[in-house]
This record gives structure tokens, sequence and C-alpha cells, in this order.
């Protein structure tokens, strides 16, 4: 949630003046807000290799995101070896957590590529895998934004963060 949230500037408040001009230069200017998750892309890799209670904690996770950091949009995107299915969701849309698209092999590379295509530019990018992917799988794709990798394997991942996902 913290890599999600409030990291991208809003708008100016003087409920909390600048202290760095108070002190050198005796004026009250106000500081940046920040607020609210911008554009978040959810990636969830839906390959035969994920269980369905891996995919019942990956969609756990994205109901959380979407109601507790409402996103001006939230893409979530389902993948194997190919985009299965997009879902676009705004801050107050019902997020629809009981389906599983596809079964099929393990590639991540379409998800990034999906969202250049489409010209989407994230404040975050979070993938939900378990970490099954192919050495190159992602090789020469250059993220537009930072990314999260939430793991239920031991897995490299290909550039980015990652995080392990306990199950429940």
């Amino acid at each position: 949630r913290s890599f999600v949230g409030g990291n991208r500037p809003d708008d100016w408040s003087y409920r909390r003046p600048n202290r760095k001009h108070m002190v050198l230069n005796s004026v009250y200017l106000p500081t940046i807000e920040y607020t609210g998750a911008g554009v978040v892309v959810l990636g969830i890799d839906s390959s035969g290799s994920v269980s369905n209670e891996e995919i019942a904690q990956f969609l756990g996770e994205v109901r959380a995101i979407h109601s507790e950091m409402r996103p001006d949009a939230l893409h979530v995107v389902w993948c194997d070896s190919r985009i299965q299915h997009m879902d676009l969701y705004g801050p107050f849309d019902t997020f629809d957590d009981k389906k599983r698209y596809a079964c099929g092999g393990t590639a991540m590379r379409p998800v990034f590529e999906w969202v250049q295509a489409q010209g989407i530019m994230p404040d975050s990018f979070i993938m939900f895998s378990d970490m099954e992917l192919f050495t190159d799988d992602c090789a020469g794709i250059v993220p537009p934004c930072p990314v999260l990798w939430v793991a239920t394997g031991d897995g490299p991942q290909p550039f980015g963060e990652k995080i392990r996902l306990r199950l429940d």
C-alpha cells in the first residue's frame, strides 16, 4: 500500500507552511500535499502454475488497493502467455473479484507491452505472480515507472522491487 499511494503531488496547502522558507527568508509559503494514488496498473499472472488460492489472495490485495487507495484509474490486466482480460475501474466503481481468466503458460512481457501500446503512464505498476518466469521473459523492457512484484514464489524478478506474499 505504501508503494501505491501518497506519493503523487495533488495540491498546495498552507496548513503546514514550508518550514525551510520560514527559517531562511521569514516568508510563509505553502507545502505540497501528497494524496491520491493516480493511475495504477496491476498485472495478474493467471498461468497454470498459479493456484486458485494464490489468485484469491491476489484478488484480495487488489480489492484492498482499490477500496483503500481509491486510484483515479485502476487497470487490472490478466495475463498467462498473452493478455487474457482487462478491466478498468474508477475510484468508486465496484470491483469484481469473482473471476479467473485463462490458465495457460507464463509470460509477463505482454502486460508491459500492452501498457506501452495503450499509452498509459502509470504512477504505480504492480505485478502479482508466483515468479515462475522464463529467464529472458522481460529482457529489454523499460517500465514507465517503478515496478513492484508481489510474489508467492522465490524466483528472481526481472527488475524492480519484490515483496513476498504469504498465503492465508
